[in-house]
């Protein structure tokens, strides 16, 4: 105390430094809001998912859907239109692979063996042989279906892999880009629909900014007024503000310093900086004003600096417990397991203790800095320990509301035991009703372009989201052991069958098997190579399609 006493520029000048160090930091601040940013690293499915995309060089999806209002895409112009933008998306370099219905590989025999070729030959001239060859082609296979055509052939898809450990400095200008080509290719009666994860968390971080650049002013705006209206003078406005900004500056400052992105939950904290952090200020103001304006003579530069003295001493210490205990409560969240959540409790414990620190250091610097000014003497009814300061004003308001109310309240204990009950209850029973979800699509608006693009690629197609099932042989060779095989069909079909709204895809290594099967033997679907999608048991229906290749691997051996 006794430095803020008599050194109170120098108070000033090391907030100010320290303000202004982390000031500089601020334009590193990073927002990010990947979804598996939430996981943490050490839980078993994200070191599932780590280990499947490294083994298998896998990507993050990303879905552009195209729609012909007229017509099918089986023309020549919605051809010519896909291969256009397959070109102009291939030549991203943050782009890693580019599936459609152009470059999509099609597997086909030919005499003595097979060979994989392109849905779309390089020469593709958009005659009306060509079109039928590629109706041909892509109703062969049903790895197509409902992944590059819909089922009412108006629609295509675009798949879009992005690397999988990819920033999100570098996710952002992939978005913008893809965004810009697709904008550069519209044209009448052709509808663009783009959506996946990554798109959900570059919007989400364009929505946090432009959030916080609309709620932090009219937070401030509407604190700015409150105290106006309770203060009455400049002093009493600027005091409590400066400590947020302060705090805030700080506690963003530190993030972008510590490399820590700022997250769908981070983004709060400068919005609880102004709720929070501006009570412990308004408290040492208020005492400091109503002390200043209790006095009977003109107050001195010694008088004024017992006054902020005296201050210091009377709240202090329930200001300071008052902080430690919300401290002590975000601080809680350190032991979350959520890195979001964990970094949130961090900094935003970090930042309450700053709004602390400024409250009992830079506030009282600043007033014995300026010096007692003017003062305002009360009438006697606030120096006999009243609410009111005068009457008509805004303190005399809301001392009369609280007086009013504790006199309704301590009458009838029973009543408020009563009350109090109720809540409780009420609270309980809400509890019970919570229902925990992360679903980051809900969290836009149902008419926004994102909301509907999601909606349009799952109705039309298998969807944004994906999960993965691996499998994996006891000893070499095993995923070639037909039974194997087989059974990977089986969970595929069974899944589709038992779970036909969320799981309307499964893609996998046996359809490849599959269609070699086919195309090397017969080149059409041998008899009982499907299992009825109807069929309530799927899995326990074996399903005959390898026979052919066992048959001729065993007439082999008995020909050796």
């Amino acid at each position: 105390m006794n430095l803020i006493l008599n050194r109170p520029r120098l108070v000033i000048a090391v907030t100010a430094l320290i303000t202004l160090f982390f000031a500089l930091q601020l334009p590193r601040a990073q927002l990010d809001n990947d979804v598996m940013s939430f996981v943490p690293a050490t839980h078993p499915e994200k070191m599932a998912m780590d280990e499947i995309h490294d083994t298998y060089d896998a990507t993050i999806p990303m879905s552009v859907g195209i729609e012909f209002s007229y017509g099918t895409i089986f023309s020549a112009e919605a051809v010519e239109l896909v291969r256009a933008l397959t070109e102009a998306l291939e030549s991203l370099e943050d782009v890693r692979s580019v599936t459609s219905l152009t470059n999509a590989d099609y597997i086909e025999g030919v005499d003595g063996g097979m060979r994989v070729t392109s849905l779309v030959a390089d020469d593709f001239s958009g005659t009306t042989g060509e079109i039928e060859e590629l109706k041909r082609r892509v109703l062969s296979w049903e790895l197509y279906d409902n992944s590059l055509y819909s089922r009412d052939f108006r629609a295509t898809q675009i798949l879009v892999g992005l690397p999988y450990r990819i920033d999100a400095d570098t996710r952002e200008a992939a978005y913008y880009r893809i965004r810009d080509i697709l904008r550069q290719h519209e044209q009448p009666g052709v509808n663009f629909y783009f959506a996946g994860d990554p798109v959900i968390a570059v919007l989400l971080s364009a929505s946090m900014r432009s959030d916080l650049l609309v709620l932090i002013p009219l937070v401030v705006v509407v604190v700015l007024t409150a105290l106006f209206l309770f203060f009455r003078r400049t002093g009493g406005v600027l005091l409590p503000i400066i400590t947020v900004l302060v705090s805030s500056v700080w506690t963003i400052g530190a993030m972008a310093l510590l490399g820590i992105a700022l997250t769908m939950v981070a983004t709060v904290i400068p919005v609880l900086m102004v709720a929070v952090g501006s009570a412990y200020g308004i408290h040492i103001v208020n005492h400091y004003y109503r002390t200043l304006d209790g006095e009977n003579a003109p107050v001195d530069a010694d008088r004024h600096k017992q006054i902020i003295e005296e201050t210091l001493r009377t709240v202090g210490k329930p200001v300071l417990m008052a902080g430690l205990t919300t401290i002590i409560g975000f601080g809680a969240l350190t032991t979350s397991q959520v890195g979001p959540m964990r970094s949130f409790g961090v900094f935003t414990a970090f930042g309450v203790a700053t709004a602390l620190l400024v409250a009992l250091t830079l506030i009282p610097s600043l007033l014995l800095a300026r010096g007692p000014g003017a003062t305002r003497r009360r009438p006697a009814s606030a120096e006999s320990g009243e609410f009111s300061d005068s009457p008509g004003t805004a303190r005399d308001t809301t001392g009369v509301f609280l007086l009013g109310l504790y006199t309704i309240l301590s009458r009838g204990r029973w009543r408020v035991l009563f009350l109090a009950l109720v809540a409780g209850s009420l609270a309980v029973w809400g509890t019970s009703r919570v229902v925990v979800d992360n679903e980051l699509i809900m969290y836009f608006k149902g008419d926004t372009e994102i909301r509907r693009a999601d909606e349009f690629l799952r109705r039309a197609f298998g969807g944004t989201r994906t999960f993965n099932i691996e499998v994996i042989g006891e000893e070499a060779a095993a995923l070639t052991n037909p039974e194997i095989l087989q059974a990977m069909d089986d969970l595929a079909r069974y899944l589709v069958a038992s779970w036909p709204e969320e799981v309307p895809k499964v893609l996998g290594y046996q359809n490849f098997i599959m269609r070699m099967n086919q195309v090397m033997h017969v080149d059409e679907p041998p008899p009982g190579s499907r299992v009825s999608r109807a069929s309530p048991h799927p899995l326990r229906e074996p399903i005959p399609f390898w026979r052919l290749g066992r048959d001729l691997a065993d007439e082999g051996s008995r020909d050796g």
